[in-house]
């Protein structure tokens, strides 16, 4: 919802799939050897350009090699930021921002090889998370919350060694409260001019597939309705601490209970099976069209990064 109304801006490129790949090329960078060599550095570019999220939003073709190639820094944050930059450039803006949620445990990577960005770090009350996942996808609700759990902690404590300039936090309650105020403290944030037509996002409908115009609307605490006391005691043992540090009242039960990590794997694994089973059924029924099942392997790839993630 914000990438989409920071993407109404006339100055802001919102990149409209998550590319979940930067951090494992900054990561698998020593494969590439000598990037000084022009063929090892011809090589990142091609391989970067035919990422699937890159060629997708490029009308399904490969990004095409700029002439002077060989002239720009030979780090990965430099090739990246020219592929957004394309994107940018074609619609006349001058501003790109890519939204990957796994990304949030790799901001001290992403900040040294983006100098110039900067990160909005959005909170949700860790229980209306693991919701909205059960009601989509069916994943089970405490491995959610500690997911969370993780991901606001590393977001957070990487945050803040970037100071004021370079990170914000957003409480998406607030957002959707008060989106107007939220948006014009995003827009001084990222030294920009408010735009009221932030206020009308195009937003994805999950349950019809479809992308629709519209406003920013209230939506918090559903959790309370959705849950079972003895589900909402589960999370509050997993993540209660965090969730009260981050002000989201818990009361009695408060905790902070990690897993084993065979059990965030073995859980991980079954709800993944569980997704991929129901996508097959939906394909098979005509339900959903048969690239979904395409997207699954991605899915599956993302999720193994998230779980090696939870344990940096």
């Amino acid at each position: 919802m914000l990438l989409h109304s920071l993407g109404n801006h006339s100055e802001i490129y919102a990149h409209p799939p998550e590319t979940q790949i930067i951090p494992h090329y900054i990561q698998s960078i020593h494969k590439y050897g000598d990037l000084d060599r022009d063929s090892q550095f011809l090589r990142l570019w091609m391989d970067i350009f035919s990422e699937r999220s890159l060629v997708i939003s490029n009308s399904g073709r490969t990004l095409p090699l700029p002439s002077d190639w060989k002239e720009y820094g030979r780090t990965v944050g430099e090739v990246f930021n020219y592929a957004f930059s394309y994107f940018a450039t074609s619609l006349h803006k001058s501003i790109w921002a890519e939204k990957t949620p796994m990304h949030v445990f790799y901001i001290s990577d992403l900040a040294d090889r983006f100098p110039s960005a900067r990160f909005i770090h959005v909170i949700r009350d860790g229980r209306d998370c693991a919701a909205s996942f059960h009601r989509r996808w069916k994943r089970t609700p405490w491995l959610t919350t500690y997911r969370w759990k993780k991901a606001v902690l590393a977001g957070h404590s990487q945050g803040v060694l970037l100071g004021k300039d370079r990170y914000m936090e957003v409480k998406y309650e607030d957002l959707t409260e008060n989106p107007e105020q939220i948006l014009k403290a995003v827009c001084d944030f990222l030294a920009i001019d408010f735009q009221p037509q932030m206020l009308r996002p195009r937003q994805r409908i999950w349950e019809e597939n479809r992308i629709v115009q519209s406003k920013i609307a209230k939506n918090a605490s559903k959790w309370p309705s959705y849950f079972r006391k003895e589900t909402v005691t589960d999370l509050n043992r997993t993540a209660g601490d965090v969730l009260q540090r981050f002000g989201y009242p818990v009361g009695h039960g408060s905790g902070d209970v990690d897993p084993s990590s065979f059990r965030v794997i073995t859980i991980s694994a079954y709800d993944y099976m569980r997704q991929g089973f129901h996508e097959v059924f939906d394909v098979l029924t005509g339900r959903q069209p048969s690239w979904v099942l395409f997207q699954y392997g991605k899915k599956i790839k993302s999720a193994i990064r998230q779980i090696l993630a939870l344990n940096r």
